[in-house]
C-alpha cells in the first residue's frame, strides 16, 4: 500500500460538485459518454488546484507554476 494512502483516505473524496454548480462555461461533459469537455477539465482543474492549496503538504510559500509542486520536507 503507497505511504499516501492513509493521507489520501482521510482526505478523499475531494467534493468538486460546488466548483461545477458554479460553472459559468457549459457543456461540462460530453452527454455520450460522460467525460469531461475542456470547460469541465479547467472546473476540475480549478478544484484539484483549491484542494492542493489547502491541505497541509505543500509548503506555503510554494505554488503550483514552474517548476511542479514542493512537498514540505522536500529537498
Amino acid at each position: 500500500m503507497p505511504r499516501v494512502w492513509p493521507w489520501a483516505k482521510a482526505h478523499a473524496p475531494l467534493d468538486t460538485l460546488p466548483d461545477f454548480l458554479r460553472a459559468e462555461t457549459f457543456p461540462l461533459c460530453f452527454p455520450y459518454d460522460g467525460h469531461c469537455t475542456p470547460s469541465g477539465h479547467r472546473v476540475m482543474a480549478r478544484a484539484l488546484a483549491r484542494c492542493l492549496r489547502e491541505t497541509p503538504l505543500l509548503a506555503e510559500d510554494v505554488g503550483c507554476g514552474a517548476g511542479g509542486l514542493l512537498m514540505r520536507g522536500a529537498p
